[in-house]
């Protein structure tokens, strides 16, 4: 397959359960399990919470439906739902949060699923929840019509909306018990910090309200970070775009730092031990459809748990240099660090 009806990344996959160990070149150790229901040809997971409820997406071949992942049981489910609901987050007491067409949507922990518009909600506007904690706050964005994108934090026990930082791209994700928030937005020049380049920088946004932007250090002069997760004890998760190994183009990797205190910029050296990365991510890739392909993977960290266990997606791509022609396999993804 090489595309899918709806992926918040990009193609298709036929993937198989399976554990492995993360192979080179990981620069951490990771215990890696591919993460798709058995009759998926695609599958991407973005949520998991304290009692092992992993949450994704994932494309039958017909449609695209929601589903959970029990890590005790491994028992996968398929959410119902009267539309299409795309399920990106889940609290520790088993709230999920997506969209449901067009709107912002909240799954709660008896199933029930309901939609929530923001205040400036418009007919013609996008509304995307992507966090959620225990204490009823959920992150998110709307786009409106003009293609602005809009962060907010909604609290459902008080029915308040924030919002914050419109930009051409605004992804919060990540919300933390406390409240702080991790995600991504698009910064045109000086806004970062007086000479910052215009790209897409992390940020965490911190319960009073402040804002800390940082990158990984830029390839190429390209700034292209996204903050996806961070846990009580502030580590954070995410990903970035980094030149490939093969010299064809770029590639997401994964990382997972240290909040290094409350400075409003950070250009970020990775270490080691903070990569997250493997290529191929699924080592029972398919081989390449003819000579002269090469392999590419992307790694997407979604989240990160208070134990350092990271969910999210990766992508094997074979990819011919000559002709531009290219085959990619899309999996959800466990990591578990080896202790």
């Amino acid at each position: 397959m090489k595309t899918r009806t709806k992926s918040l990344y990009r193609y298709a996959a036929f993937t198989v359960p399976l554990l492995t160990m993360l192979s080179a070149p990981a620069r951490a150790d990771y215990q890696i399990q591919i993460i798709s229901p058995p009759d998926a040809v695609s599958a991407q997971a973005f949520g998991l919470n304290n009692a092992g409820i992993v949450t994704g997406v994932a494309d039958d071949g017909t449609m695209v439906r929601s589903f959970t992942y029990d890590l005790k049981s491994g028992e996968y489910n398929y959410i119902e739902a009267a539309g299409e609901f795309s399920a990106l987050e889940i609290s520790n007491t088993g709230v999920i949060v997506g969209d449901l067409g067009d709107m912002c949507a909240i799954r709660d922990a008896k199933g029930d699923i309901s939609t929530f518009p923001p205040p400036s909600n418009a007919p013609d506007s996008f509304c995307q929840a992507r966090g959620v904690n225990s204490m009823g706050r959920v992150s998110g964005f709307e786009v409106a019509a003009d293609g602005t994108w809009t962060g907010f934090i909604y609290d459902t026990k008080q029915a308040t909306y924030e919002t914050f930082l419109p930009s051409p791209t605004h992804i919060p994700v990540g919300l933390d018990e406390r409240g702080r928030l991790a995600g991504n937005v698009f910064l045109f020049p000086d806004e970062a910090y007086p000479g910052s380049p215009f790209g897409n920088y992390g940020y965490i946004r911190r319960t009073d309200g402040t804002f800390k932007f940082f990158t990984i250090e830029p390839v190429s002069g390209l700034i292209s970070t996204r903050a996806r997760s961070i846990t009580e004890s502030g580590t954070i998760a995410g990903w970035y775009l980094d030149l490939d190994d093969t010299g064809i183009g770029f590639v997401a990797r994964s990382f997972i730092i240290p909040d290094t205190g409350d400075v409003e910029y950070e250009q970020i050296t990775l270490t080691d031990d903070q990569l997250l990365y493997a290529s191929p991510c699924d080592p029972n890739v398919p081989a390449a459809p003819g000579p002269g392909y090469q392999l590419l993977t992307d790694v997407f960290a979604a989240q990160i748990r208070h134990d350092g266990v990271v969910v999210g997606s990766c992508q094997d791509t074979w990819v011919d240099p000559a002709t531009g022609d290219s085959v990619s396999y899309l999996n959800g993804l466990l990591a578990t660090p080896v202790k």
